[in-house]
């Protein structure tokens, strides 16, 4: 009986993951958009994709794009996203590190993106609306 217990708990537990829906309006053309979600603040500031808890890209069309990330942990988390629009993975930028291409953060209006102003809760199905902006 326990044995019955125990596996049905398992199987019952990646139905009860959180998940974070986000949707990216205001791409300027066609490309990916690459979508990091962060627990940290390490490597937040400077979009390194390769530090976060998660990334997903999908295409940008008519200048929206949306992902889910699935089988989250109830928490405080961060998002941040770029439009690669020549489709090599990485974020663009001038000579003193500014984005060439159009980037978004959750919880910020504006200025250098800070993980501690741009942390969001996540229970449940949560679901957030993020625009593009261009330097």
């Amino acid at each position: 009986m326990k044995m019955i217990m125990t596996a049905a708990l398992l199987m019952a537990a990646p139905a009860l993951a959180d998940s974070l829906t986000v949707e990216l309006t205001g791409a300027k053309g066609e490309g990916t958009a690459v979508v990091s979600l962060w627990k940290t603040d390490s490597g937040f500031s400077s979009f390194d994709s390769a530090r976060a808890a998660a990334t997903l890209r999908a295409p940008i069309r008519a200048g929206v794009a949306s992902v889910t990330f699935e089988g989250l942990a109830p928490g405080t988390y961060a998002v941040s996203a770029f439009h690669d629009g020549d489709g090599n993975g990485k974020m663009k930028t001038n000579f003193i590190g500014m984005p060439k291409e159009g980037v978004a953060v959750s919880g910020t209006a504006g200025g250098m993106p800070r993980f501690s102003k741009s942390a969001i809760p996540v229970s449940g199905k949560a679901r957030i609306s993020m625009a593009f902006r261009y330097l």
